[in-house]
């Protein structure tokens, strides 16, 4: 009789482990570091006076002087080595074209997935991606 507890509780033991549920615990996004604004207006380069600079320890931005010619500016947040993580486009491709003031989630990871930007008339823009959330950066164009 005391095989026969030792055994059911052994086998109760095992059957038990076999159905416990282990979570699987992903690494924290992390923000990209040293980004530019890259676009035709640079010839998508990643150049001093557009590296983003931090208003805050989520939001980056930078400015860039755009004529009003009724073409649409195409551009991306991207590292100098256009590093997967560090290459930002849009998600959707309903948020491809920003309009001035719009919040539109971006991909870090998209290579070819460039925004395009017209502005209303010509002046100065401020590009910004906000990291907040990590997973889903937001990418805003406001007036500088």
């Amino acid at each position: 009789m005391k095989y026969a507890f030792i055994s059911s509780t052994i086998a109760l033991a095992t059957l038990l482990a076999g159905c416990s549920v282990t979570r699987d615990i992903l690494p924290q996004q992390s923000v990209p570091e040293d980004l530019y604004l890259r676009g035709v207006f640079n010839w998508w380069e990643a150049d001093e006076a557009y590296r983003l600079s931090a208003s805050d320890k989520a939001i980056f931005s930078t400015t860039a002087e755009l004529i009003a010619d009724g073409q649409p500016y195409d551009f991306r947040f991207a590292d100098k080595d256009w590093s997967p993580g560090a290459n930002c486009g849009y998600e959707n491709a309903t948020d491809q074209s920003i309009s001035l003031n719009q919040v539109v989630i971006a991909d870090c990871d998209s290579e070819n997935n460039h925004f395009q930007f017209t502005p209303p008339k010509t002046d100065t823009y401020r590009f910004s991606i906000d990291f907040s959330e990590p997973s889903q950066p937001k990418v805003t164009v406001t007036k500088a």
